[in-house]
């Protein structure tokens, strides 16, 4: 048996055990469907604004950077904030959190390919990246509620490998390959379409996260059962 053939046995395990949590199940398409489209605006957001806004690249670059910084950035601490809120009224908070966000970026999504000139455009892509970015923390907190401890770290580091790997990746080649047959804008039509996507899986996923918080508890009080009496005999 290969020397590594053990621990790829177990990290396989551990990753089929993880996704049997129904939440999860859901939580990963959404988050690499919004990672898809991160990956395809990332790609092509440039080329787009060149091809149909009217501004040269040596134009576009600066004003992006500045929507992202300011958009995106402040986007990842409302979104924080908002599910950390609302999870202190609701279990499903931080899931609702996060359907919010990932829906309401769609018609920003739309306008954005939509508008072709003026300071409207730039005022959608800026609430486009404001959206965008709203399970960055959510997520991450949503996946330590309903795996066990000792699966945490996997569960993440799972979690952040299948959404770039499935998601971020090959984005930027299927907006191409799609440019290449059509144009950008149909192209610009598929982070978007993603977009709605990600709020269709992330809405389902609240729906079990009750119960997967639940059965994380269940599980962790069994197990101190069963290590307490061995701690009373040592």
């Amino acid at each position: 048996m290969p020397a590594g053939k053990p621990q790829l046995d177990k990290m396989l395990r551990d990753a089929r055990r993880i996704l049997s949590i129904p939440t999860l199940r859901w939580m990963l398409p959404a988050a690499v469907l919004v990672s898809f489209a991160a990956g395809g605006y990332t790609s092509w957001i440039v080329d787009f604004t060149t091809r149909y806004k009217g501004l040269s690249k040596e134009t576009a670059v600066p004003i992006y950077f500045a929507i992202t910084v300011t958009g995106g950035g402040l986007g990842v601490v409302v979104a924080g904030w908002v599910a950390d809120w609302l999870a202190r009224h609701r279990i499903d908070g931080r899931a609702l959190a996060m359907t919010f966000g990932f829906a309401a970026a769609v018609p920003f999504a739309a306008l954005v390919i939509l508008i072709d000139h003026g300071w409207q455009f730039f005022f959608f892509g800026w609430f486009l990246l404001f959206f965008l970015p709203w399970y960055n923390g959510p997520m991450a907190a949503i996946i330590d509620d309903v795996v066990d401890d000792a699966d945490a770290g996997t569960a993440q580091a799972s979690f952040v490998v299948g959404i770039h790997l499935i998601g971020t990746g090959p984005a930027g080649w299927v907006l191409g390959i799609v440019s290449s047959q059509l144009t950008l804008k149909h192209a610009f039509i598929l982070p978007a379409a993603a977009l709605a996507g990600a709020a269709f899986c992330s809405a389902r996923g609240a729906r079990y996260l009750r119960a997967d918080m639940a059965a994380r508890e269940a599980r962790k009080a069994a197990s101190s059962a069963t290590l307490a009496p061995l701690s009373r005999m040592a």
